[in-house]
């Protein structure tokens, strides 16, 4: 989970692990932000996504450097997953 705020509101992501596929598209989407978009490099990634193989699940990780897609028109590693994975709630 992830938060950026501005005064008096938040916005969280949220991932839905029974969602995921772990197809890493996320990954990807946020590298091609990270990188002023003129490539795809997932060890660029803002976010991790990882799968337990002994239970089959997964896990994310957003790290310090997300900034939310600032500048951006949506927020690209939610608009990537075509599982819907993804999501923001305002708080």
């Amino acid at each position: 989970m992830a938060d950026a705020g501005s005064s008096g509101s938040r916005m969280v992501m949220i991932f839905a692990q029974d969602a995921c596929r772990g197809c890493l598209r996320c990954e990807l989407a946020c590298s091609f932000h990270n990188l002023g978009h003129h490539s795809f490099q997932p060890e660029a990634s803002s976010t991790r996504v990882y799968r337990d193989n002994d239970t089959n699940r997964m896990t994310a990780t957003v790290d310090t450097t997300c900034d939310m897609c600032e500048h951006e028109d949506h927020i690209m590693c939610i608009h990537a997953c075509p599982f819907g994975a993804r999501s923001i709630v305002h708080v």
